[in-house]
């Protein structure tokens, strides 16, 4: 069974900072915003320089979410500008674009146009602070990127032939790949090629410890992920499912639940851990709740509509409920339809 507190991880033990650190991410799970905060900056404090600075900063704008929202975008923006190689650096990028969403903030759109987003509307905005597009109901959570790499990790599974990764982007709007010195970007073609050779031990084992090393940069780690969602002789989920059980960066754990649920050597296995990961997530995580019903969603067999149908009714949180019946319509099918009958005959 999964550890029911959500995110908890091993760490390096070995760092003078790892302690202080691990017991401030502990009160974060316990949602004690306050006394994070204390911990965070007694452990940046003393470890100015340690390994857990950035994670420990990152925590603490989190932490200040819940306490003081304006003082909390001020914090996001200090830690986007300073630590911009962060694993953290998309998950502070998101959170931070939902506070001024949630705010009413005004953004610069396409060709300079201000637009003004109203309170309970929802902008889609890049790392790069462009709108590109507005939608009622919750933020996304995914930005054009990672679109276009599940896109293209869709077309992968149709295709015999490996898709080339698209560089090209609209608008202008840059790819987190370009931030990235060529050494880096030489090692994830190197991962690619490494996914597309000889399925065996070896390849496994690389790809395998690139996905769990938390101090590479995420997006080796996701290549890495994104090479072994192919393996067929080996067993990958366990891999997966560590991510997104232990990580600390909500973005690494998105992706890894993004690959449970494309893991279709035993779609019922995946739905099952899913629906452990589910009920292993804390509430107040709404948007990872929703990328985890997203994925059962799509592999849409019985288990997952059986699922999505108890969503549906007896969830505390009425965007789940929402969500669980928008896919019950999308997957269709004579038990999706009887599940969402039984909710209109409810009282």
């Amino acid at each position: 069974m999964l550890e029911t507190r959500f995110g908890e991880f091993p760490g390096d033990q070995n760092d003078p900072g790892y302690k202080t650190y691990k017991a401030g991410y502990d009160l974060i799970l316990g949602e004690k915003w306050k006394e994070a905060r204390k911990k965070f900056a007694e452990l940046i404090a003393k470890y100015p320089k340690g390994e857990y600075v950035d994670d420990a900063e990152y925590w603490s704008a989190y932490a200040l979410k819940h306490i003081d929202e304006k003082k909390a975008v001020e914090a996001y923006d200090k830690f986007i500008s300073t630590y911009p190689n962060s694993q953290y650096y998309d998950d502070a990028v998101a959170d931070l674009s939902q506070l001024k969403d949630e705010a009413g903030a005004v953004y610069s759109g396409i060709g300079g146009t201000n637009i003004h987003v109203k309170e309970g509307e929802r902008a889609l905005v890049t790392p790069e602070g462009m709108v590109v597009g507005k939608a009622n109901g919750r933020l996304f959570g995914y930005g054009f990127e990672r679109n276009m790499r599940h896109l293209q990790r869709q077309l992968h599974r149709l295709a015999a032939a490996p898709v080339p990764r698209v560089d090209a982007q609209p608008w202008g709007i840059a790819s987190s790949e370009d931030k990235l010195d060529p050494e880096t970007k030489l090692k994830m073609d190197a991962l690619y090629a490494i996914g597309e050779t000889k399925e065996d031990s070896t390849s496994y084992k690389a790809l395998r410890d690139v996905a769990l090393d938390r101090s590479q940069p995420h997006q080796l780690r996701e290549a890495a992920m994104d090479a072994l969602s192919d393996f067929r002789k080996f067993d990958v989920l366990p891999i997966f499912t560590e991510v997104a059980k232990t990580d600390t960066s909500e973005y690494m754990q998105n992706t890894a639940i993004e690959f449970v649920g494309q893991h279709s050597k035993d779609k019922n296995r995946s739905v099952e851990t899913l629906v452990e990961l589910f009920s292993a997530i804390p509430q107040y995580r709404e948007e990872q709740l929703g990328t985890v019903l997203y994925s059962i969603a799509e592999i849409g067999n019985d288990k997952a509509v059986d699922f999505l149908a108890k969503v549906a009714r007896t969830n505390e949180n009425y965007n789940l409920r929402s969500d669980a019946v928008y896919y019950l319509g999308n997957i269709g099918g004579e038990k999706a339809r009887a599940a969402l009958y039984e909710i209109l005959k409810a009282k």
